[in-house]
């Protein structure tokens, strides 16, 4: 029992030795695609890296990321018009239908880096996010019934789930404190109750960032 709780004292030692915080202010940008969707659409991310090293190699990443998703796409589409008595119509004009929505996401990620010079570092990171959501603002070419038009109307739908969940993964390149981040996530939960998709948007990112070594 002694000689168990010497070896973890000492790989608790070992890991405080090395264990190093680091905060790294991001900015960059996006491409969404949502499935079945036509378009991938341009978008942003900016947030707040938080990094926690175990050692030189191994470290775990979170943080907090404002992003911008949605997705742009041609009809037919067919929509729900409350407007129209609660009707549904499809939309057979040659105009996009638009989403946009917003999301506060936070990512745990492991990260795995290694040297490839004195001052530079390549790494992958893997790992779940959460993600808070405003309301999405649809954007649509009303041509239904009963008071068909040409005005394009923007509408706020709260048929839809606040909590997102996904998965991510990045590739990155470090020199000095100068970091650069390639990313993928994938959205895995169904936007609203009558959403079946899973697997619903695609999201690449490429974000720089300045890092700042805390502690030991």
């Amino acid at each position: 029992m002694k000689k168990t709780l010497f070896v973890l004292l000492l790989l608790v030692s070992v890991s405080a030795t090395h264990a190093q915080w680091s905060i790294t202010p991001e900015a960059g940008f996006t491409t969404v695609k949502r499935t079945g969707a036509s378009d991938w659409k341009p978008g942003a991310k900016i947030g707040l890296g938080v990094e926690y090293d175990f050692s030189n190699r191994f470290a775990l990443q979170s943080g907090l990321y404002y992003a911008s998703q949605g997705y742009s796409a041609n009809g037919p589409t067919i929509l729900y018009s409350p407007e129209n008595g609660g009707q549904y119509f499809e939309d057979d004009r040659d105009q996009p239908s638009k989403q946009n929505r917003n999301f506060l996401q936070l990512p745990v990620m492991a990260k795995f880096s290694w040297g490839v010079s004195e001052d530079a570092r390549i790494s992958f990171a893997a790992g779940p996010y959460v993600a808070l959501g405003s309301e999405p603002r649809l954007a649509y070419w009303n041509t239904g019934l009963p008071h068909p038009s040409d005005e394009n109307h923007v509408r706020k739908s709260p048929d839809y789930h606040d909590l997102s969940w996904g998965a991510s993964i990045a590739l990155g390149v470090e020199v000095k404190q100068l970091a650069v981040k390639l990313g993928y996530d994938i959205s895995l939960r169904p936007e609203g109750p009558e959403d079946y998709q899973d697997a619903n948007y695609h999201t690449f990112s490429l974000t720089v960032g300045y890092k700042f070594k805390l502690g030991k």
